[in-house]
């Protein structure tokens, strides 16, 4: 007996709740964004196209801050571990060589 041909990696169960999922009535549902409840289709999370842009610039701009917050404290870290190494060639006797960085 052959093996059946395996397009993806689905099984016959999730394809068809997949299918049932999209195939599904409306539904009143809250926006994502305003949180206005408006009649929806199952896969569908927002009210209209503008609340859809303002919700995806607002993760943008949240991940704008986040990586922001990430390098400062990156510098401040960085800042440590020269005065450390810097303190650790003086407690030795080396001489103190540690070039430091522009800060951008």
């Amino acid at each position: 007996m052959s093996r059946p041909i395996i397009l993806n990696d689905y099984t016959s169960a999730e394809i068809e709740a997949a299918r049932a999922k999209l195939g599904s009535k409306r539904a009143e549902r809250p926006c994502l964004w305003c949180e206005k409840v408006v009649s929806m289709r199952g896969d569908q999370h927002f009210c209209s196209a503008p609340c859809r842009a303002s919700y995806a610039r607002a993760a943008a701009q949240i991940e704008v801050e986040r990586r922001a917050l990430e390098k400062q404290h990156w510098l401040a870290e960085r800042d440590e571990l020269i005065k450390e190494i810097q303190r650790l060639r003086r407690a030795v006797g080396e001489p103190d060589f540690t070039p430091r960085p522009p800060r951008e």
